[in-house]
């Protein structure tokens, strides 16, 4: 590992004695302050750092890499970033309570963008070295943000005719959406675990489900035990709830 911060730090030298001896590069905190927050690609992944301090990590695709968190930069260095917060995975099986620290440099910028991704997200061409990745035992603060207190009891007012629109404004915005083709909220609870909200137009809610890493094991709220249809005889037959 020490081996590779010095190449970091040599290559990191060595680049910006003759690349960015100009002006027409800026350094990473500038766009930061100015417009506040910075958004650069590795190709795979989107980073967002966002003037408040908070970190987010999304993949360009519909399946990937999360991470959400802090930043701050070095205070000997402030091309070094360094990043603390739990990393997930979208679409895909996650590990509840992933805390980890990364470490970039990222070499100052130039200014010009690019779009990526299905959704066209416009970022920052740069270059920039992934210098640590290593495992920490608790959730990043992040100054200012306070954490909402939610339990899976938060969630068992929901019925057939509440709305997403009632759920975001009794329970806050959920923290990420990681469907594919339909809405799938999910909300963290305070107890580690995840509930999942799925819904085909952000309005009417299809079914709430709670449990720890996956939407496919734990409780279904929503749906309740039995639906009930009316018949052309205006009578009522129990349904199952779908898989």
């Amino acid at each position: 590992m020490n081996r590779i911060i010095l190449l970091s730090l040599g290559i990191l030298t060595t680049f910006q004695s003759f690349a960015f001896a100009g002006d027409t590069f800026r350094e990473p905190s500038d766009f930061i302050s100015k417009e506040g927050q910075l958004r650069i690609t590795d190709g795979s992944s989107i980073y967002t750092f966002k003037k408040d301090g908070t970190f987010e990590l999304h993949p360009v695709g519909v399946s990937g890499r999360e991470i959400k968190g802090t930043w701050k930069s070095r205070k000997d260095n402030n091309r070094f970033i360094e990043i603390e917060g739990e990393w997930m995975w979208m679409n895909g099986e996650v590990i509840p309570n992933d805390f980890r620290k990364m470490v970039l440099a990222i070499y100052p910028l130039s200014g010009e963008k690019e779009k990526v991704g299905i959704s066209n997200t416009e970022v920052y061409k740069c270059y920039f070295v992934i210098d640590e990745i290593s495992k920490i035992t608790a959730a990043p603060a992040i100054s200012g943000i306070v954490t909402p207190s939610r339990s899976i009891e938060s969630f068992r007012f929901i019925g057939p005719t509440t709305t997403m629109q009632q759920v975001k404004a009794k329970l806050g915005e959920p923290d990420r959406d990681v469907g594919s083709g339909i809405y799938i909220y999910e909300y963290l609870l305070t107890d580690g675990t995840r509930v999942w909200i799925g819904s085909s137009d952000n309005s009417r809610i299809l079914y709430v489900r709670h449990g720890i890493t996956s939407i496919n094991d734990g409780e279904v709220l929503y749906p309740h035990q039995y639906l009930f249809t009316p018949t052309l005889q205006n009578q009522h037959t129990p349904i199952s709830p779908p898989p």
